[in-house]
């Protein structure tokens, strides 16, 4: 079937082979990956990708050199393979990543510290809030609030003061995913935001307050209602409703 196709005489065959195999989740191909890269050294993209989805350690080796390739492209593709691999090998060469000239590194690497969970990252992620790429801020708030470390609440509410109004948004919602612990500052922070001349801020920190849920959010929250937008009284009115649902008995 597909396993005999990596030894089909057209290339562009082995390659979509080698990755779709591993996207159906077939392993211990790690070796036959490893000889089509030789054979074929211009598919290695997408062999950098099925090496990835194969999670094998001797296929780990390879990656690390290609992450670090003068090649954009074979850089990016490593970067992203990177995430199948929790060892902390793996884990420094994704935290060097987020220093990378080539912004699609930048933000493969972000993604995979996101997805391997290690809330240790998080504050190497924090460096890339000064980004020039607001793509990439965006993406660093998001993963930095996910990761959720000590100091994570303290990083993401200076980025409220920034002037782009989309980064404001983006850490609003980041906001609602940090600590139970840290909730009274962040509260007082997202009240301050329902002020915002932004409309999608103002929005934003609606839909965080509510899914904060505390008592001092929810009692904001219904203050706020009477000076609202009707769009964003309406969702007020809904919010509030269903915290009250969930807590009657």
């Amino acid at each position: 079937g597909l396993i005999a196709a990596l030894d089909d005489p057209d290339s562009s065959v082995r390659r979509r082979v080698s990755w779709g195999l591993g996207q159906r989740g077939v392993k211990g191909l790690t070796g036959r990956i490893l000889g089509l890269i030789e054979q074929d050294p211009e598919g290695a993209f997408q062999y950098i990708d099925a090496l990835g989805l194969q999670g094998a350690p001797e296929g780990l080796p390879t990656l690390i050199q290609y992450a670090s390739s003068t090649n954009e492209n074979w850089r990016k593709g490593a970067v992203y393979a990177l995430r199948h691999f929790t060892n902390d090998v793996a884990r420094t060469t994704l935290e060097a990543s987020l220093s990378d000239p080539y912004w699609e590194v930048k933000y493969n690497a972000i993604q995979s510290l996101e997805e391997l969970g290690r809330a240790d990252s998080a504050q190497r992620i924090a460096v890339l809030f000064h980004d020039g790429n607001a793509l990439i801020v965006r993406t660093a708030i998001r993963a930095v609030a996910k990761l959720d470390a000590d100091g994570s609440a303290t990083n993401l509410l200076g980025m409220l003061a920034s002037p782009d109004k989309d980064i404001r948004q983006a850490t609003c919602y980041a906001l609602a995913q940090v600590k139970p612990n840290n909730a009274g500052p962040i509260t007082d922070a997202l009240i301050r935001s329902m002020d915002e001349p932004s409309g999608e801020v103002r929005m934003a920190a609606i839909v965080a307050l509510a899914k904060i849920g505390t008592k001092e959010s929810v009692a904001a929250l219904s203050e706020r209602s009477a000076r609202s937008t009707p769009e964003e009284k309406a969702y007020i009115n809904r919010a509030i409703q269903m915290l009250q649902t969930q807590k009657s008995p």
